[in-house]
């Protein structure tokens, strides 16, 4: 085992674990376009957002059929244009995760060969994983690809939820609804339970019927998670990336046989590593029973498999409330129209990057269209 923060080895106190592996702990290094793992949920990402932008309204601004819920304009296109923007943000966050797992399997498999070279002609010993400055910074590639993964996967999650809430038409402000909203996942027909209904200013009667249209929706995306990978998953996703943002640094630690390496990671990354080590017995339940890159992998497919059911469902109900306007009313609570806070931070080189006199700017046909959607092209705020 070793700690990736100091070349100290804890073979000494601990020892080396060496167990049979399974699956391909070392890889030969990709042969697929990066983001292929994630190319349905993209197709899935963009045909929800084709169907969002032919609703732009691009004279009055917002959607063409929110215009009768009594809404002012700012949320008409504050609502509209976040919700254009979390779609835009589930395809930067999968592209963001796969291509960390692509360049993850490439640096995997450059220090792995490396460090079976140095067990091989150190035997074992600590001093011979001594790392240079070259094996220094593809250690800390592998670091931050880790993270990489588990950070876009729980922002992809969180950008999800948003959407769910901005579709559904749920009464709960847009820009702080996170996965938390949609939990817990309760099992049966009496999802969604109080604690979900309580969040988001539901009244039970009417969403557990199995015809409610929001109802529908909701068991929709709690099925396309549950379902989208094996028991726990989705827990062990979110716990993982709150780690790995809030917590600090863990132990890393190798699996070694033969000419194999497995990094396993931890199995309850909820928990602070100390209580782990003193109150598991069996090492083996300190840690996932198998490499690394298996288990990111299998989030990727998972999150994949997840994004596309829930926009499936998305889009459904997106059409319905189309043609049937008045079924669902956006709720004025989506949107804030608190002033921006005043921020005294100007950068480090304030001045030193400014758009020059009479410039113009170059945007995609999309984006034009997003810009008028929003009233962003009159020149003046959407409130005058």
């Amino acid at each position: 085992m070793r700690d990736q923060r100091r070349n100290r080895r804890l073979g000494a106190g601990f020892g080396r674990y060496d167990v049979p592996l399974t699956g391909t702990a070392l890889k030969t290094g990709p042969t697929m376009r990066y983001h292929e793992p994630v190319h349905k949920a993209l197709k899935a990402a963009d045909d929800l957002t084709a169907l969002i932008q032919a609703d732009f309204d691009l004279t009055r601004g917002g959607c063409a059929w929110w215009h009768g819920y009594g809404l002012d304009i700012d949320a008409v296109t504050g609502i509209m244009d976040y919700l254009y923007g979390l779609v835009s943000g589930v395809r930067e966050n999968l592209r963001i995760g796969a291509i960390h797992l692509y360049d993850l399997r490439q640096c995997r498999f450059s220090d792995d060969r490396w460090t079976i070279e140095q067990f091989k002609n150190g035997a074992g010993r600590s001093r011979s994983l001594v790392r240079g400055d070259q094996e220094a910074r593809r250690e800390a590639r592998i670091d931050a690809h880790t993270a990489g993964v588990l950070r876009a996967a729980g922002s992809a999650l969180d950008n999800l939820a948003g959407i769910v809430v901005a579709v559904g038409g749920f009464d709960t402000e847009l820009v702080k609804a996170d996965l938390g909203k949609l939990l817990p996942l309760t099992d049966g027909p009496d999802y969604p339970g109080p604690d979900v209904r309580g969040q988001l200013k539901l009244q039970k009667r009417k969403v557990l019927d199995p015809t409610d249209k929001q109802g529908v929706l909701l068991r929709a995306v709690r099925s396309s998670l549950q379902h989208a990978g094996p028991e726990g998953w989705l827990d062990w996703t979110r716990w993982s990336r709150n780690d790995r943002v809030h917590r600090g640094a863990r132990i890393t630690v190798n699996y070694i046989h033969k000419d194999k390496i497995a990094r396993p990671l931890p199995r309850q990354p909820d928990y602070p590593e100390a209580h782990a080590y003193r109150t598991a017995r069996d090492p083996h339940k300190l840690f996932l029973e198998e490499d690394a890159l298996d288990t990111l992998a299998g989030i990727v497919d998972s999150l994949n498999s997840a994004i596309v059911g829930s926009f499936l469902a998305c889009e459904a109900l997106w059409t319905y409330r189309r043609d049937h306007p008045d079924q669902i009313v956006q709720p004025a609570g989506q949107w804030s129209n608190k002033p921006p806070r005043d921020v005294a931070f100007n950068g480090y080189q304030p001045g030193s990057a400014t758009l020059p006199k009479d410039s113009v700017a170059l945007v995609s046909p999309e984006t034009g269209a997003r810009f008028q959607a929003s009233r962003l092209l009159d020149g003046q705020s959407p409130t005058r």
